[in-house]
């Protein structure tokens, strides 16, 4: 559902949502100096793609990605001694940013991959 609402939100999102998502990023960015929430952070940063689609179905499964988000980040830290990639994330941003639809589903698949890899080693 993720690539799908990032693809959306590429061709839909307005400046203040773009601006929130880049601030999603920068709550990241801060979580890897230990100056923010690691959990809080990813999840401020997905919420935001979510409702930079301006689409009812995807802002209404915001609870559920968060809830998969929660699961899925714990165990990735857990088992990759890290926080998430902050480099794949600013990729689905700037993909967004550019209003490139295609490319922003692709990063969003290679940050859910990145989860899904670690979670079965």
């Amino acid at each position: 559902m993720e690539p799908q609402a990032a693809a959306l939100a590429a061709h839909r999102a307005d400046q203040q949502q773009r601006e929130a998502i880049r601030r999603g990023l920068e709550r990241m960015r801060a979580a890897e100096r230990d100056q923010d929430d690691p959990l809080d952070s990813d999840l401020a940063f997905h919420e935001a793609v979510l409702r930079a689609t301006d689409n009812p179905f995807f802002i209404q499964f915001r609870d559920v990605v968060a809830t998969a988000l929660r699961v899925s980040i714990r165990l990735t830290n857990k088992i990759a001694g890290h926080t998430a990639r902050v480099d794949e994330h600013d990729a689905v941003y700037r993909a967004i940013s550019a209003g490139d639809g295609a490319s922003a589903a692709e990063n969003m698949r290679a940050v859910i991959d990145e989860v899904l890899m670690t979670s079965t080693e």
